[in-house]
């Protein structure tokens, strides 16, 4: 009698409230505010791409400068948002760990890399319908150098915190 007890309180521990992947929440919220700002940030690339005849604004404002300008805004808005990214999938990851191998792959920064390049051709595809706007596969491939940097860049930070945190 004392084993079947004894297994019975296990069970009912393992399956307790405090033990809950979504109890985990309460304590750390990362991965919330790190959802919140990707999401946030996905939201202004798809305002900016709203905006009608957006190319004649900003050659008013930039002139020759314009296209540089241009490219280098599709260039850091997926540096960010790949970071970004990164940062929810690895907080989300750390915060429920029952399901690490259910809902991510093992590796996070492909996960996020795929993410990112999927929403950047859904991003081009809404411009198609904006007027004065045109989809294009090079901004599609400026969007991926951009996601490339962001990878770098997260790598760099991470390795430099990680050096920084030895010390």
């Amino acid at each position: 009698m004392y084993l079947p007890i004894r297994l019975m309180q296990k069970t009912k521990n393992q399956y307790s409230s405090n033990n809950s992947p979504l109890n985990a929440s309460k304590h750390n919220k990362t991965w919330l505010i790190a959802w919140t700002f990707t999401i946030g940030w996905m939201i202004v690339i798809y305002i900016f791409s709203s905006q009608t005849n957006s190319n004649e604004q900003t050659q008013a404002v930039f002139g020759n400068w314009n296209y540089l300008v241009r490219k280098g805004a599709h260039l850091s808005e997926y540096t960010i948002l790949f970071c970004l990214l990164s940062w929810a999938i690895i907080s989300t990851k750390n915060t429920f760990t029952d399901l690490r191998s259910f809902l991510f792959t093992k590796n996070n920064f492909a996960f996020a890399f795929l993410i990112a390049f999927l929403y950047s051709l859904t991003d081009e595809w809404h411009q198609s319908f904006v007027p004065g706007r045109s989809a294009s596969l090079g901004d599609v491939g400026i969007d991926t150098i951009g996601i490339c940097l962001g990878y770098l860049s997260f790598k760099f930070v991470s390795y430099a915190m990680h050096v920084f945190n030895k010390r």
